[in-house]
This record gives C-alpha cells, structure tokens and sequence, in this order.
C-alpha cells in the first residue's frame, strides 16, 4: 500500500484499527477512497477520518485497489479492513492484475 498513488477500499466492516491505517496513508499524501456501509459513519467521526468516504447499500465485498502510475492491482476476498481480520483471522484473498478484471471488480454502485 505504502508505495501506492491510489488506494480504493471497499468493506462492509471496519473498525478503528482499519481507520488508523487508511490515516496513516493519508498522512503520507496517498489518495484514498473508502467504500462503505452507512452504519460505519459514526465510527469515521470518532476517529477522525482524513480520507474520502462513500456509501454503498446492502453489500458484502471486499476489495482492495491500488494504483501507481499505470499499474493496478485489486486485492479481493473475504478480508474486511478490522485489526481481527488482518492479524488473527484466516482469510482468502486473490490478486488481481488484469485491467478488465479488476475493472468488474471495482464498478458498482455508491452514492
């Protein structure tokens, strides 16, 4: 993520420990969007969001998009950005690199 340009997250679920690093992203001039559930609007407040927020409606994916220059790469899986999931849970993931694919994957609806 660190050398990243763009990064665009889309969970249902995140909790502090998630906010904090998508924080510290920001704070290294990184572009960040996050993709969530309206119910997580509170918790951005709280913990002082520093990054783009959009809202999605009844969804359960979970990816992970990174750009730098003309390289992209989504991550996706069953991972949500919550310390548990990074640092206990085993979780599936796949990486993608091809632009059409992950075009699929990041499309969608948000408001």
């Amino acid at each position: 993520m660190a050398i990243s340009d763009e990064i665009i997250v889309k969970t249902p679920y995140i909790d502090k420990y998630g906010v904090h690093l998508l924080n510290e992203l920001v704070d290294k001039n990184k572009k960040v969007v996050l993709i969530t559930r309206k119910e997580n609007l509170e918790l951005m407040r709280r913990h002082s969001a520093k990054f783009n927020i959009k809202f999605a409606h009844n969804f359960h994916t979970k990816f992970y998009y990174f750009r730098r220059e003309n390289e992209e790469l989504c991550v996706h899986g069953s991972i949500n950005l919550t310390q548990k999931e990074f640092e206990e849970r085993e979780e599936n993931i796949t990486i993608t690199w091809d632009n059409t694919q992950i075009q699929n994957i990041v499309s969608g609806d948000v408001e």
